[in-house]
């Protein structure tokens, strides 16, 4: 081996051991376009809730009833109401919603299911004809 030989092992040494795997995050998934007069509810739920953890969950969409600005009640029928399954990294894309107030509803199934809140409220989301709503990562209380 030569001079040029020995110099170049050492810094290829150097180059590797400062080279770090880094586990990128789940990219987002592509955004569908929804059928004519219908949108769609997207986000992700970060963290998984422990209890919820390596079971089957859903996104649902459930109907909120009341006035636009004040408080109201919501149902939720999985049978009735529009739903998704959570991938692996907790995203969802509810697609086909008819537009309408509607509340988020996550978990393996409606009776062991928790709305997403803040201040201990229901949050409300607005889905209109042709848009996606994207609700971002959301968590829910422990």
């Amino acid at each position: 081996m030569n001079l040029t030989g020995r110099a170049i092992v050492p810094l290829m040494v150097l180059w590797l051991g400062g080279c770090q795997v880094s586990q990128s995050a789940a990219p987002r998934p592509t955004s569908v376009v929804p059928k004519t007069g219908m949108g769609v509810l997207r986000g992700k739920l970060a963290p998984i809730p422990e209890p919820w953890r390596g079971k089957e969950l859903f996104a649902y969409a459930a109907t909120y009833l009341g006035p636009s600005g004040g408080e109201g009640v919501f149902v939720l029928d999985a049978n009735l109401h529009p739903k998704a399954t959570l991938d692996s990294q907790g995203w969802f894309q509810i697609v086909d919603i008819r537009p309408g107030p509607y509340v988020l509803v996550l978990g393996p199934d409606p009776d062991n299911a928790s709305a997403f809140r803040k201040d201990g409220k229901a949050i409300k989301f607005q889905v209109e004809a042709g848009e996606v709503v994207d609700v971002g990562t959301i968590s829910l209380p422990p």
